[in-house]
C-alpha cells in the first residue's frame, strides 16, 4: 500500500522530482544523436489505412 502512496503524493506534487530530475540532467552533456531529437513529423499519425479486416 505504501508504495501506492507514494506513488499518489508524486502525481500530486510534481515539483521536487521534476527539480531533481533537470538538476542531474544539467550535469551530463548534450546529445547530438537521432535519439535525442524526435523524428521528423513525430506525434502526427496520419489515418490507418484500411486493410479490409472486420
Amino acid at each position: 500500500m505504501s508504495r501506492y502512496l507514494t506513488h499518489v503524493e508524486r502525481l500530486r506534487d510534481p515539483a521536487e522530482p521534476v527539480a531533481r530530475l533537470l538538476a542531474r540532467r544539467a550535469g551530463l552533456p548534450v546529445s547530438r544523436t537521432p535519439a535525442a531529437r524526435p523524428a521528423e513529423g513525430a506525434g502526427r499519425a496520419g489515418p490507418v489505412p484500411d486493410q479490409g479486416i472486420i
